[in-house]
């Protein structure tokens, strides 16, 4: 989220350092920001998105750490990390969670049948 604390309108593009490792091996993905640039009343704020292509050059396990500025807006920068996981180490879905009860158990739970009336 960005939000325009000055007392005036702001228009400017979102910009993004490069990133290092801690050994200071330099990479630069492609980083696409939605929307590319702000405009912004004075008080006025926005939700911007930030995309990371990863390519061949990141290696999986690495932390790198870059930097996102807005400029004209604030003198601050929002620092970035970035780390590609190792194919073993991805998220898998989480399982259907299991109730432990068998499927007897379970209809056994639910209210009896309505009584038919004779006829």
């Amino acid at each position: 989220m960005v939000q325009n604390g000055l007392g005036a309108k702001v228009s400017t593009a979102i910009e993004a350092s490069g990133f290092a490792d801690e050994d200071g091996r330099s990479v630069n993905p492609e980083i696409v920001f939605q929307p590319p640039d702000v405009t912004l009343e004075p008080g006025e704020k926005t939700l911007v998105k930030v995309v990371v292509r990863l390519g061949d050059e990141i290696r999986a396990g690495t932390d790198y750490v870059g930097a996102v500025t807005i400029p004209g807006l604030a003198d601050r920068r929002l620092e970035l990390l970035l780390r590609s996981r190792r194919p073993a180490e991805a998220v898998r879905a989480p399982a259907k969670k299991q109730s432990g009860r068998s499927a007897r158990q379970v209809a056994s739970r639910r209210a009896p049948p309505k009584p038919r009336p004779l006829a």
